[in-house]
């Protein structure tokens, strides 16, 4: 969560339809798991906590950052329960310290929701499978927090760019953590956007299809599309196929980085 400082976070909370209301409570908590102080520029996370003998909502939060009241950028975050494993999409592209153009880096958020510290271990692969680093232990406080820019986790230093791969998160000890991936990328104008990339759903389609409800390429717009395989060793050979809003194929024409 970031709020102040041209940073905002909207929460959205969805109820099941037909069903009774919800009551609860939002803990802002700062990333030593201390209630957060609501000055300056606040980072940390929040808990959704619904009071007893309610269920828990569907819930978003929507992050957006305005510089001299031009919307720079927005994208949502979507609330978790802990898990014990989880992967993101991770890339670095060009120099983003100089805020180069097109320069890009991936940023973890990892918190802890749990009353106990819980350990944590961060593993980069390439696309190829190829083990690239592995970071030395962290520990997430208990409700609180960790978000750093890959390049600043203990054991990926000299990691240079560029790479693509994927960041598999892994709780050593304790219940586990929630997560989220962000990639940051530096526009023509100089402002930095980020948009989230994961945590990955694992084997979302086992077997089957799985379907991006929207896709939107020319006048401007790209899309790019990550497929990361299963389990490891695993085969995951298939299609990609492109329809329009009728329904019919479409034609796009695809380019490999």
């Amino acid at each position: 969560m970031t709020d102040s400082t041209g940073y905002t976070t909207q929460f959205l909370l969805l109820n099941a339809p037909g069903a009774s209301a919800i009551n609860g409570t939002l803990h802002y908590l700062a990333s030593d798991g201390s209630p957060l102080q609501m000055t300056a520029l606040k980072l940390g996370s929040v808990q959704v906590v619904p009071f007893a003998g309610f269920n828990t909502p569907h819930a978003h939060a929507v992050l957006s950052h305005e510089e001299g009241g031009v919307l720079i950028f927005q994208t949502s975050v979507e609330a978790e329960t802990p898990l014990q494993t989880f992967r993101v999409y991770a890339e670095a592209v060009g120099d983003f310290d100089a805020g180069i153009a097109g320069s890009t880096r991936t940023a973890i958020a990892l918190a802890n929701p749990s009353s106990s510290p819980v350990g944590v271990r961060l593993e980069l692969r390439g696309l190829n499978g190829a083990l690239l680093r592995t970071s030395q232990p962290l520990v997430v406080p208990p409700s609180g927090q960790l978000a750093m820019f890959l390049n600043q986790v203990p054991g990926f230093e000299t990691l240079a760019a560029p790479f693509e791969g994927i960041l598999r998160v892994a709780a050593t000890s304790g219940t586990g953590v929630t997560g989220a991936g962000f990639r940051a990328i530096f526009n023509e104008r100089g402002n930095t956007l980020f948009t989230t990339t994961g945590p990955l759903i694992e084997n979302a389609g086992a077997p089957g299809i799985i379907v991006f409800p929207h896709l939107a390429e020319g006048g401007g717009y790209t899309m790019q599309f990550v497929v990361v395989g299963g389990t490891a060793a695993q085969s995951n050979p298939g299609l990609l196929r492109f329809f329009n809003q009728q329904g019919n194929p479409l034609n796009v024409t695809l380019g490999e980085r």
